[in-house]
């Protein structure tokens, strides 16, 4: 039996990523509530729906398009008017076609600050694979204060005014904000110092830049300056290097 030889070839090692996986997704409600009549729901310029996609595609283009108008809603109105009423409005739907999809206001605003938070990181990361961990540390901190500039509502949404509603909201932004943490420790070892950056103090650092990014949402647009301010002060803590 001829022998297979092994190939000479070395596959390319993926760049490791410095951003987490998003924590998973409250379940995905399916089905009409109880008593809801099956009537036929109307698309926004469109007419009926279209009949050659599945169930399952009617109601994903159905749930983004209740998304789209809840972002259109908050870049409008704020968080103050982020409502079922307005949203379902927004999306020319009736409130029963939005209870499809979402238990309620809390789901709704769930699911909205998953996907900007997905929007203001997941998508940033890896832009610069051949970069140096605090080179791609800086890069992903600088997009998220782009996003921040061009999207404050949202941004102030995802950064301070989810976290404060609950626990999981806060977790996912704090998920985030760890994980960037830990590049920094990382970078310190890189750079062969005596004394690494502790992971308590990566946590600090990037934590006092989230705040500091939040209460310029809250005054209004971020400075673009944030994040060369911050890289100045990392560099002194890693030695002036």
């Amino acid at each position: 039996m001829p022998v297979r030889r092994a190939s000479t070839t070395r596959a390319r090692e993926p760049q490791p990523s410095i951003l987490p996986d998003l924590p998973l997704e409250p379940p995905r409600r399916r089905g009409r509530p109880k008593g809801s009549r099956n009537k036929v729901v109307i698309a926004g310029g469109k007419g009926k729906w279209d009949r050659t996609q599945t169930a399952d595609e009617r109601q994903e283009v159905q749930r983004s398009r209740l998304l789209q108008s809840a972002l259109s809603v908050l870049d409008k109105m704020g968080l103050s008017g982020l409502s079922v009423d307005a949203v379902a409005e927004a999306a020319a739907m009736g409130r029963q076609s939005l209870y499809l999809h979402f238990d309620g206001r809390a789901e709704l605003l769930f699911a909205v600050h998953f996907q900007l938070v997905e929007d203001c990181f997941g998508r940033l990361d890896g832009s610069r694979p051949g970069g140096t961990p605090l080179e791609r540390l800086y890069e992903t901190l600088d997009g998220v204060v782009r996003y921040a500039g061009s999207h404050p509502a949202r941004a102030r949404f995802a950064l301070v005014e989810a976290p404060s509603i609950s626990a999981p909201h806060a977790a996912i932004v704090r998920t985030y904000f760890d994980a960037l943490a830990s590049s920094l420790v990382l970078a310190s070892l890189q750079k062969g110092l005596n004394h690494a950056v502790s992971t308590a103090t990566a946590r600090m650092l990037l934590h006092g830049f989230r705040g500091v990014l939040g209460e310029s949402l809250v005054d209004g647009v971020p400075s673009a300056s944030l994040v060369n301010d911050f890289q100045g002060f990392v560099e002194h803590h890693l030695g002036g290097k």
